[in-house]
């Protein structure tokens, strides 16, 4: 999954930095005008253009944050569901993290069966 938002992340970045050259380039040309436009004129359009490059890098932004949620919620339905699956079969009557224990058997670790189990169930996360 991090590959995946790793790429995203580069593919939104990418997107925002041609949107923002697209704004950079309005402003240039504004600036360039700047003697034939009235200073309140001036002031307003350039602060449109920064609530538009404003907006551009938060929307960007939260479309990154929701992408990484719904990865991270398939991959907690589908813990949920392996634990689940290998809890019933296994007769666990108690599941601790093995990092929040003072001492465990290592021969009743479900980890690896939990794991391949999360493999069966989700092969892939999409991020979108």
């Amino acid at each position: 999954m991090q590959a995946q938002l790793k790429r995203m992340q580069a593919s939104l970045n990418g997107d925002l930095a041609q949107r923002r050259a697209a704004l950079d380039q309005q402003r240039r040309q504004l600036e360039a005008r700047q003697g034939s436009i009235a200073p309140i004129d001036y002031k307003r359009q350039i602060e449109v253009l920064d609530q538009q490059a404003q907006g551009l890098e938060q929307a960007q932004n939260a479309r990154f944050i929701a992408a990484q949620q719904r990865g991270q919620q398939q991959l907690d339905r589908a813990l949920g569901t392996a634990l689940a699956k290998v809890v019933t079969r296994q007769a666990c009557s108690v599941v601790l993290e093995r990092d929040n224990s003072y001492g465990w058997n290592n021969a009743m670790d479900i980890t690896g069966d939990v794991t391949q189990e999360m493999d069966a169930t989700l092969q892939t996360v999409v991020l979108q």
